[in-house]
């Protein structure tokens, strides 16, 4: 064994027989393993396998290091893409929110503006239902008044509302103004035949004389010599009393001036936002209530400031019970 290369514990080399000091072998010096040749060479060999082992290692270890890194980097631009599609989609569903609600304010705006067209409309028509009557009568009244032959003969009897048409009345009242503006004042009253009184003859007048202006150039007086022009007072034609009373003008009703000034305002402001309708009132002192009852509160507004304040008993306008009364005052006069 020690030939191999292999010292024997000395423990060992004490079992068997013993061996007497005189006879005991010299001890040989024993040489390192490494210095075997056989044994070197395995060294060398190892030691390449376990260099090339490491480079395997190393270029196992950077490839899988990479590998690494370009999934770390596709799940990175994975996730990047799935948040930015996230936040598109919130942008989009932000706009499509927008869209709907500006969409469902134009349609409260425009059912409100047409609830209130609708309320407008009823309250006119409640209050002009009897208009067109109350004018029909109103022309027959004026009519009366105008023709010249019903004037001075007393009380005219009551009539009531006509059947004809307002068309006919209308076509009526225009002939009467035709005829009246065709009267001249040039026109004179013409006498008819002189009857005979007995023997003695027609009277007749002589001729106008009209006086000649001379032909002669007159003289240049200086100023103090100029006699004074005397002012010619010139007649004064008077037009007859009928030529000037052809047509009476139509009596004002400022109520139904009124109640269209009220119709028209309202039309008006309808259409305006709210914002206006604020600044309006702050403009002209109307307290800010609800959209509706402010444009009616600025339309009454403006109709005190244009036609003065209405009483309270004439808040409701009845214009067939003032012509009758105003037929009645005629009558007895």
């Amino acid at each position: 064994m020690e030939a191999d290369g292999y010292r024997c514990p000395p423990e060992f080399a004490r079992r068997g027989r013993s061996i007497s000091p005189q006879r005991q072998r010299p001890a040989q010096a024993k040489r390192s393993p490494s210095e075997e040749p056989k044994t070197s060479s395995q060294i060398e060999d190892l030691g390449k396998t376990v260099e090339a082992m490491k480079e395997f290692v190393d270029l196992e270890m950077a490839r899988r290091e990479a590998k690494e890194m370009r999934k770390r980097e596709k799940e990175a631009a994975k996730k990047r893409e799935e948040e930015e599609r996230v936040a598109a989609e919130e942008i989009r569903a932000a706009e499509e929110l927008k869209r709907q609600r500006k969409l469902e304010k134009q349609r409260r705006r425009e059912a409100d503006r047409e609830a209130i067209t609708k309320v407008v409309d009823v309250q006119v028509a409640l209050r002009l239902k009897n208009i067109p009557e109350v004018l029909k009568n109103e022309v027959h009244h004026v009519v009366r008044e105008i023709i010249p032959d019903l004037k001075g003969k007393g009380k005219v009897g009551e009539e009531g509302p006509s059947t004809s048409s307002s068309a006919e009345v209308l076509n009526a009242i225009e002939d009467i103004t035709g005829e009246t503006e065709n009267l001249h004042i040039s026109e004179k009253c013409k006498r008819g035949e002189d009857t005979p009184v007995g023997d003695s003859p027609y009277v007749t007048t002589p001729a106008k004389r009209t006086t000649k202006w001379a032909t002669s150039r007159p003289l240049r007086l200086t100023e103090r010599l100029c006699a004074r022009n005397t002012q010619m007072k010139s007649a004064q034609v008077r037009m007859s009393r009928k030529a000037l009373t052809g047509m009476k003008a139509a009596l004002k009703d400022t109520k139904f001036e009124r109640l269209q000034f009220l119709d028209s305002e309202r039309r008006e402001l309808i259409n305006l936002h709210h914002n206006e309708i604020k600044a309006i009132c702050g403009r002209e002192g109307v307290v800010y209530k609800m959209k509706l009852q402010t444009i009616f509160d600025i339309a009454d507004r403006r109709a005190d400031v244009k036609f003065g304040m209405l009483a309270a008993e004439d808040a409701v306008v009845n214009l067939t019970s003032e012509f009758e009364e105003q037929a009645d005052d005629g009558n007895d006069n």
